[in-house]
């Protein structure tokens, strides 16, 4: 552990504050503070090579603005240190005692760090896609999709065109719940790859006398190739989505060797930021335990698609995805930074994926008279006035004062939910927000939560509360607090 971190230090040069964690702030500190610190380390790595670094660099980022860089295979010195560093982070995370992250407040400031990149997001976000009406993200829409992917590719093919109609997919699941089931009862033809053979059996019998083909196979980087042309696919597909938690960078990289589909739609990680240019080493034998150890950063996969000559052109509003057009059609699209286009990830509380597996466990139906002993505790913001629809996030703790464990584990979890009142006492919605994340807290002990809340639509006055459901067995009433009067106006 204490050569990881004297690793990571020496590369970014940070220090812990004097009230957090030194194992677990400074990688935190320097996801925030990165395009300064990489830049000194990149400086320093450039003046040892006599500017050749520096020269190399502003010579790939030209050529990239203009036409495709053959950086097929070659990582940049920044890709190497924030992969070294995020990873360094990464294991020290995973390896720490909960007791260890709660004694220093690591876990604290951690949430806190969530709270305030989210936040910051939606303020800039808002403003963001008011002003760019072209923005992919209005044309979200789900039939067959998790997270509005239907509705982008729609929007991205009516811009470019539809060509040839032909898709693959790398992880396409059972075929109920993809991003290419919708195109194909829409008469597209394509293949579909998937490693489990439950899925693939289910895929195939959903997709009887449909224009696909289902590979049961799971791929890695050397033998991505083969499983394409066994499944006879053509080398100018008009999209490619990659979805294999874990491998998607180098399986892309793989791929871009023989095959040039004109659409790309690859998940990323979004934890990593929007700065960090990280990498997950390749593993052809990874299987993916549902943390955030999976994939790559945006700024990673921007870069590789950049020396494919493909451009970002948008993400998904949940922070999942990632699309990417030919430079000849990127016109037909607005321009921005990578950090213009990631998106945190919004599809899990607090901050995406665990950093750990979560300890699962059977949360029994409580008892009639344990909610008395389970409260909510909430901190509401210094300005309470918010906009129509605003999204805003909420610091919340939960006490355990029974002698059962609880938290949203098992068949009947304990979410944390919210709901508006408005100024007469009714409801404004009746069915309550559920702000799903995972969660665990011993007798006589609290975590902390968080809520992620849309104001009403209306103007007006209103009231937040917020409560515990134990989905399929009850509503602990007695733990419903309401967290300040809320002022929804129209600036």
């Amino acid at each position: 552990m204490r050569r990881c971190l004297a690793n990571a230090a020496s590369i970014g040069r940070f220090h812990a504050p004097k009230t957090g964690s030194a194992c677990d702030f400074s990688a935190e500190h320097y996801v925030v503070t990165s395009e300064r610190r990489i830049g000194v380390a990149f400086a320093c790595a450039d003046q040892q090579s006599g500017g050749s670094l520096q020269h190399d660099r502003r010579q790939a980022a030209f050529e990239g603005r203009h036409r495709s860089v053959n950086l097929i295979g070659v990582e940049s010195p920044r890709t190497r240190i924030d992969t070294a560093v995020w990873t360094s982070w990464f294991n020290l995370r995973r390896r720490a005692p909960d007791r260890f992250v709660s004694k220093w407040g690591a876990g604290r400031f951690a949430h806190y760090l969530s709270r305030a990149v989210l936040s910051n997001y939606e303020l800039r976000s808002t403003k963001r896609l008011a002003d760019d009406q072209s923005d992919l993200q209005h044309s979200e829409n789900s039939v067959t999709s998790q997270n509005g992917e239907d509705g982008i590719i729609t929007e991205i093919f009516r811009r470019v065109g539809d060509g040839h109609r032909v898709f693959v997919e790398i992880g396409a699941s059972d075929g109920a719940e993809n991003c290419t089931a919708r195109l194909l009862s829409q008469g597209w033809s394509g293949t579909w790859i998937e490693g489990d053979p439950e899925r693939v059996a289910v895929a195939r019998k959903r997709s009887t006398g449909q224009a696909v083909c289902v590979v049961e196979a799971f791929v890695d980087r050397e033998s991505i190739l083969s499983v394409l042309e066994a499944a006879s696919t053509a080398p100018e597909p008009d999209l490619l989505v990659i979805d294999v938690d874990g491998n998607d960078y180098w399986i892309w990289e793989a791929v871009a060797t023989q095959y040039k589909p004109r659409v790309v739609v690859i998940e990323y990680n979004a934890i990593v930021g929007p700065r960090l240019q990280w990498v997950m080493p390749y593993n052809p034998k990874h299987r993916w335990d549902e943390t955030a150890w999976h994939g790559a950063g945006l700024a990673a996969l921007e870069r590789l698609g950049r020396s494919l000559g493909y451009v970002l052109v948008g993400c998904d509003s949940q922070g999942v995805n990632a699309f990417f057009v030919l430079h000849r059609d990127a016109h037909r699209f607005s321009s921005a930074s990578v950090r213009s286009r990631w998106v945190p990830p919004r599809y899990s509380l607090p901050y995406g994926h665990p950093v750990r597996p979560f300890m699962g466990f059977d949360l029994l139906p409580l008892p009639m008279d344990s909610g008395a002993g389970i409260s909510i505790r909430a901190r509401p913001p210094r300005v309470t006035a918010v906009n129509p629809g605003q999204i805003f996030y909420l610091d919340v703790w939960v006490t355990n004062e029974t002698d059962e464990l609880v938290g949203c584990s098992g068949n009947n979890p304990l979410q944390l939910c919210y709901w508006w009142v408005g100024e007469e006492g009714d409801r404004v919605v009746e069915e309550a927000v559920r702000c799903q994340q995972l969660w665990r807290t011993a007798p006589r002990s609290s975590c902390s939560l968080l809520c992620r809340a849309s104001a009403p639509e209306k103007p007006g006055t209103y009231s937040l509360v917020l409560g515990l459901v134990q989905e399929g067995v009850r509503w602990l009433e007695e733990c419903n607090v309401t967290v300040g009067v809320w002022s929804v106006i129209t600036h």
